[in-house]
């Protein structure tokens, strides 16, 4: 068997819409998706509705509440085992791959296998954490130069390998990543080899997530400021003059919703839309479905009317799955029908675009869409042209508003008209019998009979 191939793919840290394109691209392309604990669970929405063959695991190197955990050297082999089976696997990591990620052990467990892979960047969290926090790394004034340090040394070393007098001295912007639990150590370290104790420094925890924290101070005084606030994992440590630009250029934590979380009830295939907007005020959206939208158990009735769609001048729908539905059932059918405007229906129309066997469904209804506003006044012209329409139904009032009782489209205009408008006006008029005649002055008979209609329906005489 040919073997499948392996993305080490960079999730960035934590903010969805950070993932890059190529990406986006491997997960909707992907049979097995395998993630770190720090990978965002909602990027996994990307492979929802493409992927048919998808399975996501947690995995992590440490203790876990859902239980037993897989070691790096587990993961490397179930990726390589997954590979011989012919999938194509997705290795989604936090961050970038390759820094500080043990992306550089997985790629030369797959080389040495012999499993093609490709390694697919990411944001890494020092860039975006800083950027999300006001704090520009490199500057013309402050930074030249910017360092990359691990906080969290492997164990089974001997020493520690980092030199802290040459980092004492550096001529630019520490970041220590994964070194919150040795925050002291490192900044007594630092002051020991010869850095002062009022170097401005910053700790930031879950960077770039609606759950963001900054905590500012002193090298000295850092420590004790973070213990305060209870920071948590993950965390970047930013030292350097480059912290004191985050009192003028932090923009994140200002968003209107930051720091708000909010439950989603809608099913999955339809949150998308929600959850990006709600990312973008800043908030932290929690993906909870309580409906689940299914077709009808039997399709008698819906079949019946669907036989003579051809009587109907209008066809109206009230929601995205009313449109989905209806068209895959008439291509069930082999009947034929019109595109949707996919600005109003979740993007159907790229969806059924074609029917059986990929010919093109152009049919005989145009497409309207009616915003809430106005579907009133819609359905009164409709109503007063007498045409019939599938699927309209009064409004749930005692009285419907007067704009569908009189079948006017648009609420009369009142006051004065503007300046241009009145010139217009008086150029109509002179046109005499040569000007059209307005689109709300609609025929008498039309009138009586929405009149007569909207008396049958709240039962008057």
């Amino acid at each position: 068997m040919t073997p499948g191939k392996v993305y080490l793919v960079g999730a960035g840290p934590g903010d969805p819409g950070l993932v890059t394109l190529k990406g986006i691209e491997c997960l909707a392309k992907a049979d097995l998706v395998l993630y770190d604990g720090l990978v965002n669970p909602l990027i996994l929405l990307q492979t929802h509705a493409q992927v048919e063959r998808t399975r996501a695991e947690r995995t992590s190197r440490g203790d876990s509440p859902q239980g037993r955990v897989l070691s790096q050297q587990e993961i490397n082999e179930r990726l390589i085992a997954a590979a011989r089976e012919g999938q194509t696997v997705v290795r989604l990591k936090g961050g970038d791959p390759f820094v500080f990620g043990r992306g550089g052990e997985e790629a030369a467990a797959l080389a040495a296998a012999g499993i093609p892979f490709e390694v697919v960047p990411g944001v890494t969290a020092a860039v975006a954490a800083s950027a999300y926090a006001g704090i520009s790394l490199t500057h013309r004034e402050h930074a030249s130069a910017v360092a990359f340090i691990t906080g969290h040394e492997d164990p089974g070393k001997s020493g520690s390998s980092l030199d802290y007098a040459a980092l004492a001295a550096f001529p630019g912007t520490l970041v220590f990543y994964m070194g919150l639990k040795r925050l002291e150590a490192i900044t007594q370290s630092l002051i020991a080899a010869g850095m002062p104790s009022q170097t401005p420094a910053a700790v930031i925890s879950r960077g770039t997530m609606a759950a963001q924290q900054t905590v500012c101070g002193p090298l000295a005084s850092l420590p004790g400021r973070v213990r305060d606030k209870a920071l948590h994992a993950p965390s970047m440590i930013i030292i350097g003059d480059c912290v004191r630009q985050r009192e003028t250029i932090g923009w994140f934590e200002k968003k209107r919703l930051f720091g708000k979380r909010v439950l989603i009830a809608r099913p999955l295939s339809q949150a998308a839309g929600v959850v990006s907007k709600l990312i973008d005020l800043g908030a932290q959206p929690i993906l909870a479905p309580t409906i689940e939208i299914l077709p009808p158990a039997d399709w008698q009735q819906v079949d019946d009317v669907l036989t003579r769609v051809h009587e109907f001048d209008w066809i109206v729908f009230t929601s995205v799955n009313g449109v989905r539905f209806f068209l895959e059932r008439l291509w069930h059918n082999r009947r034929r029908c019109a595109a949707i405007d996919p600005s109003e229906t979740g993007g159907d129309r790229r969806r059924h675009g074609r029917g059986p066997g990929g010919v093109s469904v152009a049919g005989r209804y145009r497409s309207r869409i009616v915003s809430r506003r106005s579907a009133g006044g819609s359905l009164a012209t409709t109503r007063c042209r007498q045409t019939r329409v599938m699927g309209s139904r009064q409004p749930r009032a005692r009285r419907a508003p007067r704009r569908i009782a009189r079948g006017r489209s648009q609420p009369r205009r009142t006051g004065r008209l503007s300046q241009p408008r009145r010139r217009e006006s008086r150029s109509a008029s002179r046109r005499g019998d040569r000007g059209r005649r307005s689109r709300l002055d609609l025929p008498q008979q039309s009138v009586d009979s929405a009149e007569s209609s909207q008396a049958a329906a709240d039962g008057s005489p």
